[in-house]
């Protein structure tokens, strides 16, 4: 569920054969701030299941990182 007044409702719905990891998280993550509509907030608040598998990766944090230090975030 993404809150952005401008931002119509994003459903990702995956085949079984589509596993359920930190690449998808990254690539859904992604997506949606691909498709931002407007100015994207100063900080992403993101409310994830409790999986290190999925959410909590250090390749997830990486991203998240990533998009800190170059300043589409400030948090």
């Amino acid at each position: 569920m993404v809150f952005n007044v401008k931002m119509l409702p994003r459903v990702y719905f995956t085949a079984p054969n589509i596993h359920n990891n930190a690449n998808l998280t990254i690539t859904i993550i992604h997506d949606v701030l691909s498709h931002w509509s407007g100015n994207l907030p100063k900080v992403l608040y993101l409310q994830l299941e409790n999986t290190c598998h999925e959410n909590k990766h250090p390749i997830v944090f990486g991203y998240l990182n990533m998009l800190v230090e170059l300043r589409f975030f400030r948090r």
